[in-house]
């Protein structure tokens, strides 16, 4: 059975709080209470690798505005992001892997369920997710799994539920940035559920591969439009010839070239640890020690 920690939200005093990062490490290395890493950034949201990309700020979390300082301190997937940060200035940039790959409790192992499936609707559904085409593709094919399960967006929780559990569906609410259970919460999910469906572009795809899900996108692709993008895209410090770069990056065709194994039949799908790995900087992984150290914490 799927038991899951409790929502503890916690005030957030930067990016490495995210999700409960910092708490994760802490807990790691035995301290009882969570000193602040003193960083300008610590990316959660995934970034395809793509070297052909030469612009630092496509990597960092709503870009670099003009409140960031050449003594700023970063933390990245991987070396090719530190040392573009380092070219522009910000010689404090430091190569880690992203947060997820520090979740993780020793004491609660968790046992994968053969044949469980959860639905990963991607967050450019429309907000009638229960009329949504995966939500009804295997509506009727249910049978065919040990369980089924929804994951849906912490903001639409409540009304999503309602919904999707008069189809019949069980649902669990997604990670919120608050919560310092979050990337604890993400990886009992991902290390639980033998399948994993989506219908577009997110951090899960990769989040998922990572933890050992067999990842798919089966049936139509989901991807908001230019005009979306650009409305969200203004809300960050992003610069304005990027807006078209993020747009392509999530697209199918894009997917398609950097990931094609995803898009195929949820019984032939398979889990790709080896690029998930390469994607979310697990050859920079650090030890609790070196973490420590880098972050500036002393007991």
């Amino acid at each position: 059975m799927l038991s899951l920690p409790s929502v503890k939200e916690v005030g957030l005093r930067n990016e490495a709080d995210y999700y409960g990062a910092s708490y994760c490490i802490a807990k790691q290395l035995g301290y009882w209470s969570v000193p602040k890493i003193e960083c300008k950034g610590w990316t959660h949201g995934w970034t395809p690798v793509d070297e052909s990309i030469n612009r630092p700020e496509y990597f960092i979390y709503h870009g670099l505005g003009s409140d960031y300082f050449s003594d700023d301190v970063f933390f990245v997937q991987n070396q090719f992001v530190e040392q573009l940060l380092r070219r522009r200035g910000f010689n404090n940039s430091f190569a880690i892997g992203m947060p997820i790959i520090y979740a993780g409790d020793s004491q609660v192992p968790i046992k994968r369920r053969s044949g469980s499936l959860l639905l990963m609707p991607s967050a450019n559904c429309s907000n009638d997710l229960d009329r949504s085409e995966l939500i009804q593709k295997i509506k009727d094919s249910r049978g065919r799994f040990a369980e089924v399960y929804v994951s849906v967006h912490w903001s639409s929780y409540l009304a999503d539920k309602k919904k999707l559990e008069s189809l019949g569906y069980n649902v669990i609410c997604g990670p919120k940035i608050s919560d310092k259970n979050g990337l604890e919460r993400a990886r009992r999910v991902f290390q639980y559920f033998d399948y994993v469906v989506s219908d577009g572009f997110g951090s899960h795809l990769v989040y998922a591969n990572y933890f050992g899900c067999k990842v798919c996108i089966p049936f139509s692709y989901k991807t908001c439009s230019i005009d979306d993008c650009v409305r969200e895209l203004e809300k960050t410090n992003y610069p304005k010839d990027l807006y078209e770069v993020f747009y392509q990056r999530s697209s199918k065709n894009y997917l398609e070239k950097k990931a094609g194994f995803l898009f195929q039949d949820i019984f032939k799908s398979i889990s790709n640890k080896e690029w998930a790995d390469n994607e979310l900087g697990v050859p920079f992984k650090k030890s609790p020690v070196e973490l420590a150290r880098l972050f500036g914490w002393k007991r």
